[in-house]
């Protein structure tokens, strides 16, 4: 129950940081163009 709850956190910190690169990359492309 622990592993599967750590391994769900994990995935989501994932998912969490992912959305947050692509926003960077999204801000990056506004502030060259």
């Amino acid at each position: 129950m622990r592993v599967a709850f750590l391994r769900e956190a994990r995935l989501y910190r994932a998912d969490l940081h992912r959305a947050n690169l692509q926003v960077a990359d999204l801000y990056r492309a506004i502030a060259i163009s």
